[in-house]
């Protein structure tokens, strides 16, 4: 898979493309996705995901929003399923300016050159948010791609699998209930501080459970065991600089 950054190069064929933030990468996500390579490879075309850097709630400052994952994160796990492009559409004033049918004649067609596009229902794009699925599908009608639409995925409660949801559960601390829906379990980095034993939280922005016992593992595929989170994080006789902090359960 090739990571493009839309402002610095394009796709050379044209492709299925998937839009969304995709923050958190969880269940609706993944099978928007698989979507988006069963069509590409019914079509014998190129499949993608086009993501915004930083996220929309990020430019415009919302104080209440905290990433599930990095852009570095959100990569690695778009890596593991088999796309051909990663699509990095930097989110500036000019981007966030753009009519809906300026976003699909510049992004979608000039950049992207998307024959199909693949959308959760609730999707909107464009100035204000003024563009919704009905308006994608008739300018997909226009510029000549297809349009599909991926119902909302939902739990027996019926409460919506989404990026929101999940924000919460970790807020609250109900690890086991957000992995339960993300495609890897939720972590952190943290970096080694003065005194040694103290490591500090390395990534701004993101979402921090709150203070409380969890199992935990060090690193992938490393020591499990249990801690009291909190940061700065107090970690004995760990030699590494860095460290990061994979959540399993909480154990409260």
């Amino acid at each position: 898979m090739k990571e493009i950054l839309l402002s610095e190069g394009l796709p050379p064929l044209q492709t299925v493309v998937g839009i969304g933030v995709f923050d958190g990468l969880h269940l609706a996500h993944r099978r928007l996705l698989s979507q988006v390579t069963e069509l590409a490879k019914e079509k014998g075309l190129k499949s993608g995901v086009l993501t915004f850097h930083p996220p929309p709630p990020t430019f415009f400052q919302r104080k209440d929003y905290r990433l599930i994952t990095t852009l570095e994160e959100k990569i690695s796990l778009l890596y593991k399923l088999k796309l051909d492009f990663v699509f990095v559409l930097d989110f500036t004033e000019e981007v966030r300016s753009l009519t809906p049918r300026e976003f699909v004649e510049k992004i979608l067609i000039g950049k992207v050159k998307a024959k199909a596009v693949v959308v959760g229902e609730n999707f909107s794009f464009g100035r204000n948010r003024e563009g919704n699925v009905k308006l994608l599908e008739t300018l997909g009608v226009e510029f000549g791609f297809q349009v599909i639409k991926i119902p909302l995925l939902r739990l027996d409660s019926g409460e919506v699998v989404s990026s929101s949801l999940i924000r919460r559960l970790l807020q609250e601390g109900r690890i086991k209930e957000a992995n339960k829906l993300l495609c890897a379990p939720f972590s952190l980095k943290f970096q080694k501080g003065n005194p040694p034993d103290l490591f500090f939280l390395k990534e701004e922005g993101k979402v921090v459970p709150p203070s409380a016992l969890y199992l935990v593992s060090l690193n992938p595929g490393g020591v499990i065991r249990e801690i009291h989170f909190q940061n700065p994080l107090t970690l004995r006789d760990l030699q590494e600089k860095e460290v990061t902090i994979s959540f399993l359960e909480d154990r409260f």
